[in-house]
């Protein structure tokens, strides 16, 4: 049986606060998923098909003898409208909850994904997108803002181009552009529509090479003097995008573009996001501070640095910036869990509980969390069952299955953790994730987003044996597995999991008398020879206030709620 809280013995002890803030409750009742789906935006590969649509319409009504009837404004309105549409955005976020880090993950079409080689999809993403303003400011001109007098010069066969690609004639509509850009050298909105084609066609044939062609094409639309601004901005921005889609840094041709139209709020918030996926802090909080300097209350730049903030362990300064950037306004681009989880991590480390708690209820109330206590931002589109703790028959017989296994074999299993530990060269990697106060806490992985990592499953045959036949664990691409030690006086801060896609086990190993775990508001301890379940999407804490070390063996598999479809779907975490 499990126990309760444990009796820590007569020596320092480690007080979580977390723990003492949430003692108030006994268990977390099973709910339903209360969270919307998550759903996400295309990686880019060429415009929206509405927007394509209500462009065509709009272009068409407008250069029709029709037009006059209703008005030639209201006609040229409607293709504004749709082109300002066309700019898809696909810099992602990827926000690894627990360590509070911002990563790139991009799928090129060879189908690798450039911050870790896994494989990646590039049809299926579950990864959440981080939406931004797309309007684009332009300046009114007496004629169509979009569009340069070289771009009217042939604005027929610029029709006739998205005709084609609206109907999916992407071969005949590149070879269109072709024909025309010899003697058309300046029409800004030629290139662009070259790109968008390539774009199409990189996609069709899954071709980075086709895909890079279409970057350049961009780029000379950007950089070409006789470009409308409209075009150069549309230009910029879907070669920035592209370029990051391939796993390249975006943010020189950003800076270039926010230099050249210094108020296109979109260009901005591009550059921001682009430095922090490219791991360039230091440029992103000089430039936020310089445009805050002009705007002090722009909540977007606000947030970001109080990110930053945080990361640094500047927990005051980010305090400070987050809350003044959440109060000021209702915009999703703000209201996002990344500044809640970051806020509410401020409040933890500075020894505020309650005032964390506050904050991530506020962000459930608004739908960016499940829950106050499980705040994955990663998560399934449709509702999973929702509890901190499970039974193995709560999760079925997968479950059932893979506790006999573990339980039956664990003197095996830790025999071979054991020899690990033994070994001179200190196989066990320390934790990187900044989530422990203090200690030591170390791991040895075997699995990790659904690949089996061959050399060191070799150092443990028996375990790496007895897990390949536990498929819902080794084929999981939102989990790992992996041995963990935790020295004595080791503190673990309330942090969350990235998905609520996974299911988490321990099996004790090595359990020696006062290290704990809670999860939501309910705390444990561990058993040899025994496992645990858990989902990690809830807050949890760790701390040992034990004299000798720790060892358990974590096994993450897909929640019992999804289905076949869903696991082949889901996207690498």
């Amino acid at each position: 049986m499990m126990q309760q809280t444990p009796q820590p013995p007569p020596r320092r002890r480690i007080v979580p606060p977390a723990a003492a803030a949430a003692a108030a409750g006994q268990r977390t009742p099973t709910v339903e998923n209360p969270q919307r789906p998550t759903t996400l935006e295309p990686h880019g590969i060429g415009a929206d098909v509405k927007a394509s649509k209500l462009l065509n319409a709009g272009l068409v009504a407008a250069s029709s003898p029709s037009a006059a009837k209703f008005g030639i404004c209201v006609a040229l309105a409607i293709a504004t409208i749709a082109l300002l549409s066309f700019n898809i955005i696909d810099t992602e976020k990827v926000f690894d909850v627990g360590s509070n880090t911002l990563k790139s993950v991009k799928t090129t079409f060879d189908g690798e994904s450039k911050d870790s080689g896994r494989p990646g999809s590039v049809d299926s993403t579950q990864e959440k997108v981080f939406k931004q303003d797309e309007k684009v400011e332009i300046s009114k001109q007496n004629v169509e803002p979009s569009f340069s007098v070289f771009d009217e010069a042939i604005k027929l066969q610029l029709d006739a181009i998205l005709s084609l690609l609206y109907s999916g004639s992407i071969d005949a509509a590149l070879s269109k552009c072709e024909s025309l850009i010899p003697e058309n050298p300046y029409s800004g909105r030629l290139y662009l529509l070259k790109g968008i084609a390539l774009e199409k066609q990189a996609e069709k044939k899954r071709s980075n090479e086709i895909l890079q062609k279409a970057i350049n094409e961009f780029k000379t639309a950007a950089k070409l003097p006789q470009s409308s601004p409209y075009v150069a901005q549309e230009a910029y921005t879907k070669a920035a995008s592209s370029t990051s889609f391939l796993g390249r840094t975006a943010s020189p041709l950003l800076k270039e573009a926010v230099k050249s139209f210094p108020e296109n709020q979109t260009l901005v918030r591009k550059l921001v996001v682009a430095f922090l996926t490219e791991g360039k802090n230091d440029a992103a909080v000089k430039f936020i501070k310089e445009r805050l300097s002009k705007d002090p209350d722009d909540a977007f730049l606000l947030v970001h640095l109080g990110f930053v903030h945080n990361q640094r362990n500047q927990f005051g300064e980010a305090i400070e910036t987050i809350t003044k950037g959440l109060i000021s306004t209702d915009e999703a681009a703000v209201h996002d869990g990344r500044f809640y989880n970051s806020l509410g991590n401020a409040y933890l480390r500075t020894a505020r509980p309650e005032k964390a708690l506050e904050w991530f209820s506020k962000g459930a109330d608004r739908g960016v969390f499940l829950s106050k206590y499980q705040r994955s931002l990663y998560n399934a589109d449709h509702p999973l069952r929702a509890q901190a703790w499970w039974t193995a028959k709560e999760a079925g017989p997968h479950y059932v299955k893979a506790v006999q296994a573990l339980e039956g074999a664990w003197k095996d299993i830790q025999k071979e953790a054991l020899s690990l530990l033994d070994a001179k060269s200190g196989l066990f990697e320390k934790e990187s994730e900044g989530l422990s106060k203090e200690g030591d806490w170390r791991q040895f992985t075997l699995y990790i987003q659904g690949r089996k990592m061959t050399k060191n499953c070799e150092k443990t045959p028996k375990t790496c044996a007895i897990l390949d036949k536990i498929p819902d664990a080794t084929s999981c691409k939102r989990g790992q597995i992996k041995f963990s030690i935790m020295q004595p006086e080791t503190y673990v801060w309330p942090h969350t999991g990235p998905t609520n896609c996974r299911l988490r086990m321990h099996l004790g190993l090595i359990v020696p008398e006062g290290p704990a775990i809670r999860v939501a508001s309910d705390t444990r301890k561990w058993e040899e020879g025994k496992v645990i379940i858990f989902d990690d999407s809830f807050e949890h804490e760790v701390w040992h206030n034990g004299t000798s070390q720790r060892l358990v063996l974590i096994v993450d598999m897909w929640h019992p709620d999804l289905n076949a479809g869903d696991k082949r779907s889901l996207t690498p975490i």
